[in-house]
């Protein structure tokens, strides 16, 4: 997936394995499953190591080129942001198990698939930034906007069947892409993307980070982030009274100090009515979120 995020190609791979002695027939299905993949993806297996443990243990290391890597560094403000596919359907489906349901497809989450082409095609298009998401929305599209130095505005998040907007934004293990491209050439960057038959979203805007602002429960709130962010690592949930849950995707804009976020929720219970809590979080203090 690291290789799919720069619009690299896999050339080899390489694999440690340490097999439990009470498992026989264990390394003959691994090998199986391995030698599937390598062909698949092109990708040979060329080397390794084995030896034996009191766990399974499995290590695999593949190596590959990219002749115009994409990072994550070259967002600029003005730039559309995408996404390959739905998200959420890894999250979904490991709810699903922990609580104990039955599962007819867990593919999403046990064999999902690198988008190497489309990788590949989103580059040589245009994109100027791109990663994988495979730590989640609110995990992965912080480290755009942090290595990039940018804000971004988000806006609808397509969500896979099955999964709620929060696993949609904050469940990782999607193997998807997000990439950015300039106006000019966001029509061929998604068109080269698609060709292989995944969907490609808009789901935001690069903005410059003191302009950003976002939309939180009814339309008519908005909270305006008035300082620029560090990258976050996680989504934070913020209860409003009334009936009302807000979340507030902190980790996808940025860290903000204390006081910022204290004005949100002062802006936000004001404009619903809940003078109480705005004067309650008019008190929060410093410190990093």
């Amino acid at each position: 997936r690291d290789l799919a995020a720069m619009g690299g190609t896999p050339e080899s791979a390489v694999v440690a394995v340490a097999l439990p002695p009470d498992r026989p027939g264990l390394a003959d299905e691994l090998l199986a499953g391995l030698l599937e993949c390598a062909d698949r993806f092109a990708c040979p297996l060329v080397g390794g190591d084995t030896s034996t443990g009191p766990e399974l243990f499995l290590a695999v290391t593949v190596t590959g080129r990219a002749d115009h890597p994409v990072l994550r560094s070259g967002a600029s403000p003005g730039e559309t942001v995408f996404v390959t596919g739905p998200l959420g359907a890894a999250a979904a489906i490991l709810d699903q198990l922990a609580r104990g349901d039955h599962v007819t497809d867990a593919d999403a989450l046990h064999r999902p698939l690198p988008r190497l082409g489309e990788g590949r095609a989103a580059g040589a298009a245009g994109a100027t930034a791109m990663l994988d998401l495979s730590d989640g929305l609110a995990v992965d599209l912080p480290r755009i906007a942090g290595a990039s130095g940018v804000g971004i505005d988000l806006e609808e998040v397509p969500a896979a069947e099955g999964a709620t907007p929060a696993q949609s934004r904050g469940g990782g293990d999607d193997y998807e892409l997000c990439f950015t491209a300039p106006p000019s050439s966001a029509p061929e960057v998604v068109a080269a993307a698609e060709r292989s038959g995944v969907t490609v979203t808009r789901i935001g805007r690069i903005e410059n980070p003191g302009d950003l602002q976002k939309a939180l429960g009814p339309a008519d709130v908005r909270v305006t982030f008035s300082r620029p962010c560090r990258a976050a690592r996680s989504e934070r949930e913020v209860g409003l009274t009334g009936g009302l849950q807000v979340e507030l995707l902190v980790g996808l804009v940025g860290v903000v100090e204390r006081p910022a976020v204290a004005e949100l929720l002062v802006d936000v219970h004001a404009v619903l009515g809940n003078e109480a809590h705005a004067a309650r979080h008019a008190g929060v203090g410093e410190g990093p979120v």
